[in-house]
């Protein structure tokens, strides 16, 4: 059963970046934000595809919810500071058992694809500096920018979560971590020491984000270079809409 994609959107003046609302880590990015909330349903249908839930076709009905504009974010970057509405209200146990599956699984089929590439040394982007330095360029790189978060994200709630030897342990420690923290279902929003507003549920979407974001350059990226059948698709990125390259350098 298809249903209409409820789109949150955060425009700058680089760019927009918009997200699926109800398919947490699906997004899209152009430079106009007419652009973005096209290209979204397809990903919104293939992140669906990928978690075994009901999928908008391309062409059904977006509807912003929520909407941002912010001099200083740049989302050419993949960077953002935004807390959904719908993400300060108290989660359900089963609401965060089928998340937490969904983050694991995650940090499993990035390692897939990772996996799967030949050379995991080799330069797949050109050098470019970003407000977190330069851009990881190789897939050994990608991978462990995409680990990177493991401990930073459950310390945003108050979990400490140590490093472990590989993506898929250190994402099921974070979650470990979280649990531990008392009252984890927490409904309220905390601040983190920068200012940015936090939730257990913004939490999970962000490792689902943060994973399909660099996992989608990254598979491009080697696709392009070792042709699409060579490399492991776990996530359907085949499935989701062309690419707007001007926008996909991540």
């Amino acid at each position: 059963m298809n249903q209409p994609v409820r789109a949150v959107a955060e425009c700058a003046p680089r760019g927009c970046l918009v997200y699926a609302q109800d398919y947490p880590g699906a997004f899209a990015r152009a430079p106009l934000l007419a652009e973005a909330l096209a290209k979204l349903p397809a990903d919104a249908a293939a992140w669906s595809r990928w978690a075994g839930a009901p999928y908008p076709q391309p062409g059904d009905c977006v509807t912003v919810v929520q909407r941002v504009f912010r001099e200083n974010v740049p989302v050419e970057d993949a960077d953002t500071e935004l807390l959904f509405n719908s993400e300060r209200a108290q989660m359900k146990p089963d609401e965060y058992r089928l998340l937490k599956a969904l983050v694991l699984r995650s940090a499993q089929d990035v390692q897939r694809l990772y996996d799967s590439i030949p050379e995991k040394n080799a330069a797949l982007l050109p050098p470019r500096a970003t407000f977190y330095g330069e851009a990881p360029r190789t897939a050994r790189e990608m991978l462990a920018h995409i680990d990177i978060v493991s401990a930073d994200y459950p310390g945003k709630i108050g979990a400490k979560a140590l490093c472990a030897a590989d993506l898929a342990n250190n994402r099921a420690a974070a979650l470990s971590a979280i649990e531990a923290v008392p009252r984890y279902f927490f409904g309220g929003v905390v601040t983190d020491s920068a200012g940015e507003p936090w939730s257990l549920r913004k939490v999970l979407r962000r490792f689902l984000w943060h994973d399909r974001i660099h996992a989608r350059a990254m598979f491009r990226r080697a696709a392009a270079r070792w042709g699409a059948g060579a490399i492991a698709d776990p996530f359907g990125f085949l499935a989701a809409s062309p690419p707007h390259l001007d926008m996909e350098r991540n």
